[in-house]
């Protein structure tokens, strides 16, 4: 698939007025390029690649990312959480569990 850029040049003619009311002409030459695809199903097929290419690839790639940080982080929010609330459970056993153990001796 070959594609061809050919350069077309534009003339643009404009009347002006500056500060003194007087009036004069000016040209201005503008060029620039376009595309010229051998066949429209070419250029269409291009299009679509590079969108997917360029655009669709990588947001599925980020957001795929994206989420297995937010997985990863919530997993250890909730290992912190449960180590927290079973160290909590194992401190309130241990006072407990002395304190009893303290009251039994004095008897």
């Amino acid at each position: 698939m070959t594609t061809t850029t050919t350069t077309k040049t534009v003339v643009t003619a404009g009347l002006h007025r500056t500060s003194n009311s007087s009036a004069h002409l000016s040209v201005v030459h503008r060029v620039y390029c376009t595309e010229r695809w051998p066949t429209v199903l070419g250029r269409q097929l291009y299009a679509t690649l590079s969108l997917i290419g360029q655009f669709i690839v990588p947001l599925i790639v980020i957001a795929v990312l994206y989420y297995r940080i937010f997985e990863g982080l919530r997993a250890r929010a909730a290992a912190a959480a449960a180590g927290s609330s079973s160290s909590e459970h194992l401190d309130h056993i241990v006072t407990h569990t002395h304190s009893l153990s303290l009251s039994l001796s004095r008897h």
